[in-house]
This record gives structure tokens, sequence and C-alpha cells, in this order.
């Protein structure tokens, strides 16, 4: 690897792997040299380059971790009170159900009476008709 300035920046010969890490002190283009002896076999070169990072931790990134620990909390706790009010309407609506099958169910039972009770005096007054012959 040659350096903006065209020094060695890195070398290593006739080795199947190469891994190294480096922070780099000039700024600009590095160039990465790769041969092959064995021309009739392909061969692959994987390279990763990390620009600008950093492993330190700085305040920024702590108040950046906790500004988002305080997003979660409020998630995570409008989830909660969206939930709980889910629930609660879901058990006033099975209330409202249990309520109105209740009273179906009533109605059902007085329709049912009141059909057969006139049903029942229909034909007790047809068979009094029927049965009352009077010749005059």
């Amino acid at each position: 690897i040659l350096d903006p300035e065209g020094n060695i920046f890195f070398e290593k010969r006739d080795a199947a792997e190469a891994m190294f890490y480096e922070k780099t002190k000039l700024a600009g283009e590095y160039r990465l040299l790769v041969t092959n002896k064995h021309w009739s076999d392909s061969q692959e070169v994987t390279l990763g380059v990390m620009v600008g990072g950093s492993k330190t931790l700085k305040t920024e990134h702590i108040t950046d971790v906790q500004e988002q620990i305080d997003v979660l909390d409020t998630i995570l706790r409008d989830t909660q009170a969206e939930s709980t009010y889910l629930w609660i309407r879901q058990k006033n609506h099975l209330g409202v159900v249990q309520s109105m099958h209740s009273r179906v169910l009533w109605f059902f039972l007085f329709d049912f009476v009141a059909l057969t009770v006139a049903a029942w005096f229909q034909v007790y007054y047809v068979k009094s008709l029927l049965m009352d012959r009077r010749f005059i």
C-alpha cells in the first residue's frame, strides 16, 4: 500500500492472507497494489476500508444513547397505554354484546309465548265455530 506521497505504507509478500489495521497520518489517495504470480488461476481480493471511524466514546455519544433510550421509553409507554385502552374497550364491548344477547333472548321468549297464545286462541276459536252448529 502506497501513501499519497508514494512511500510504502504497508507491505506483505508471498502471503495467502494479509490483515492489518493502521491509522493513517496523511490525507489523500492511497494505492493498493496486488500481484498474481499464478496468472492462469483467478484470485480473490477483499478490501475493507474504515474512513473516519472513532472507537472512543464521547459525551455526545452518551447523550445520543440517553436520548434514544428516552425515545424508546416514550414509545413503549404509548404502546402500553394504547394496549390498555384497547383491552378496556374490548371488555366494554363484550359487556354490551352480552347485554344485547340477553335482551334478544328475552324478546324471543316473549314473542314465542305471544305467538303460541295467539295460535292456541285461533285454534280454539275456529274449533268453537265449527262445533257450535245451531239450527234456526
